[in-house]
């Protein structure tokens, strides 16, 4: 969870990056809070397909293990 343990420990070098003056610092910035946004989305929607696959097949042995009379 890249932007969960950032914001926690207050400390994100990004932050300062695009409150910089300089254009290719600005940009550094921008490119650092892209980056740490989509892999905070990737890494949600990693868990969330895990998660619902994980729940599929102990649904599918549980069923498998009880003859299917569910």
């Amino acid at each position: 969870m890249p932007m969960i343990a950032f914001l926690a420990i207050k400390y994100w070098p990004g932050i300062r990056y695009l409150k910089s003056q300089d254009t290719n610092t600005k940009w550094i910035g921008i490119v650092a809070t892209a980056l740490m946004v989509i892999s905070t989305i990737v890494i949600f929607w990693l868990a969330i397909v895990w998660t619902q696959n994980f729940i599929q097949s102990s649904v599918n042995s549980i069923n498998g293990l009880s003859g299917g009379i569910y």
